[in-house]
């Protein structure tokens, strides 16, 4: 990848990439004294990304790298969107709920350092910014009532709004604290993260809903939606998500006109986004009495 280097550690076709900014950052720990608390931290993580490891396992879910960066790791789940919301979930969530439980038993036995670096990774990760835990849930719960598209712009404008406020507590921060620049760098690498992830969220989604495989090959809940014909092509396939299948309907007359999602996704991979939903009825006609 250009601009990017890794130590690449490759077993049992897991590919595990670690980043040389991550060896800096823990040569920079180790040279401040602060080495003990970055080995909480980096375990707690670890323990942390082990739950999504796991939990995704469980469900038939294959890991295929772990990426080890200044922020801590993160695991690469294949086919997660290919799972009920509700296992989804569970994957999802599995990190930050372990890291309560664990704060909760230390708290028991007074391991202040422990409970308090789980608590930091738990509600760091709940934050509503992708492509933290809560922004991957925030998605996934927007997009089943607005669709992928709609979902993905306003999360993608909470994860900008969210990344701002946090550089301008963590330059507040570093004027009161000289050299304390953590809360900026966390909130400056997040942003960029965020952005990255918005663009790649969107491939994946369009790759899967265009090829077909992933999603048409699956049994799913299927949703109607009443449209008019006039409707832009654009607008109803910006309510398509990954959780159901929807069937359009438009009143004529005395009856109704249906397409199904993938007569219409087949239209516009052919045709392109201009036009109606009128323009696609003179190719799918069928009539529901």
């Amino acid at each position: 990848m250009k601009g990017r280097i890794y130590i690449i550690i490759s077993r049992k076709n897991i590919t595990i990439r670690m980043k040389t900014s991550f060896v800096i950052l823990l040569l920079m720990m180790a040279a401040t004294n602060q080495l003990r608390m970055f080995i909480i931290l980096f375990l707690s993580v670890t323990v942390h990304e082990l739950a999504h490891a796991v939990t995704a396992r469980l469900f038939g879910l294959e890991i295929e790298s772990i990426y080890i960066t200044p922020m801590g790791q993160a695991v690469k789940i294949l086919g997660l969107n290919n799972i009920s919301p509700i296992k989804r979930t569970a994957v999802i969530l599995s990190g930050p709920v372990l890291n309560l439980v664990i704060a909760g038993l230390c708290s028991m036995f007074s391991y202040k350092d422990i409970e308090t670096a789980n608590l930091i990774i738990a509600f760091w990760n709940l934050l509503p910014s992708s492509p933290l835990d809560g922004g991957r849930f925030l998605l996934m719960t927007l997009s089943f009532f607005l669709g992928f598209s709609p979902a993905n712009r306003i999360c993608k404008g909470i994860s900008t709004a969210l990344s701002v406020l946090m550089i301008c507590a963590g330059i507040v921060r570093g004027s009161l604290y000289p050299y304390d620049i953590s809360l900026f760098a966390a909130a400056f690498y997040l942003w960029r993260l965020s952005k990255k992830e918005s663009r790649m969220a969107a491939f994946d989604f369009y790759k899967a809903i265009f090829a077909g495989k992933e999603k048409y090959g699956r049994k799913q809940v299927v949703k109607n939606i009443f449209v008019p014909s006039n409707v832009p092509l654009k607008k109803v396939i910006d309510k398509i998500c990954y959780d159901h299948v929807l069937i359009y309907y438009l009143a004529e007359e005395k009856s109704f006109l249906t397409i199904e999602e993938h007569k219409l996704v087949d239209y516009v991979a052919e045709n392109g986004l201009d036009g109606t939903v009128g323009d696609v009825l003179a190719l799918n006609n069928n009539i529901v009495k």
